[in-house]
């Protein structure tokens, strides 16, 4: 792969635009170690490509900082477009998605939903122990991304659904929960469900870590907790389950407040067309 990529750069005269998602050097290391080939071949690609790239686009402003001050890009231009959300296909008006709905449709508790990869970057095995430490009377957690056995009864989990149904997973929470913890991975990444939490008008429960803990301080919708420890998250879902419904509301109302300024994917699309138009 790297020889294709020497090639292309070595053929190539047009702009090469290096679109930075992540820290995939930090997220190698953390899921394959650092003897790994799958690490070494992030290191090997991570700086081949900053040192051709005629510009760079980052997601965050910690991604744009840390680019900034990278020793691969001093000449380089670095741009932050963040990721953005259909807001029509993600919104409160989305239905609940039938199949889950049949599954818990006697859950009368606030239920706590997190849909996406299970990676060690994501916290959930942080978020799962703390479900798991809630009593069945106090709320619900739905876990869609991976299929796993449970012996507790308020814990349920969905295997991975194709895109079109995602919007309905996340229709059935009353509160999402983004339990990253803080590792320069996360630090420097936008992840895309967090964008879409905030389209869907739900109140967030997000650990104090990258924009995502700025921005729900910033819009007041949610709760943010110092990091992923266990004892936090459980202490943050407490928090949650005593507010009131009106402040659900009030938080959820935010959120979409906070998707509609910071990533509409059209005003984010005419940024990025121009940031493209400039770099060409």
């Amino acid at each position: 792969h790297l020889g294709s990529l020497m090639a292309f750069f070595a053929g190539n005269r047009t702009p090469i635009i290096f679109d930075m998602h992540g820290d995939i050097v930090s997220e190698a290391r953390l899921n394959s170690g650092i003897f790994s080939r799958n690490f070494l071949k992030s290191v090997a690609i991570d700086k081949f490509t900053k040192m051709n790239a005629s510009a760079v686009l980052s997601v965050s402003h910690n991604a744009k900082v840390d680019a900034e001050n990278s020793v691969f890009l001093k000449e380089t231009p670095v741009y932050r477009i963040p990721n953005g959300v259909d807001l029509d296909r993600y919104s409160p008006s989305v239905r609940p998605d039938e199949m889950l709905r049949q599954q818990i449709r006697n859950s009368c508790r606030p239920i706590f939903g997190y849909i996406g990869g299970f990676q060690k970057f994501q916290g959930t095995n942080e978020f799962i122990n703390a479900a798991k430490s809630i009593s069945t009377d106090t709320a619900s957690f739905l876990f869609v991304g991976q299929s796993k056995n449970t012996t507790s009864e308020n814990v349920l989990f969905y295997d991975t659904v194709p895109e079109e149904r995602v919007a309905g997973c996340y229709a059935m929470c009353d509160v999402l929960v983004l339990p990253r913890p803080s590792i320069r991975a996360t630090e420097v990444a936008a992840p895309t469900k967090f964008t879409e939490y905030t389209a869907m008008g739900k109140p967030i429960l997000t650990t104090d870590v990258g924009e995502a803990g700025q921005l729900v301080k910033e819009y007041d919708c949610g709760v943010v907790v110092k990091n992923s420890d266990p004892k936090n998250i459980t202490e943050g879902i407490k928090k949650m389950v005593r507010v009131e419904n009106k402040e659900l509301r009030r938080w959820g109302e935010n959120a979409r407040k906070l998707a509609q300024n910071e990533f509409d994917w059209t005003v984010i699309g005419e940024h990025l067309n121009s940031t493209l138009y400039d770099v060409r």
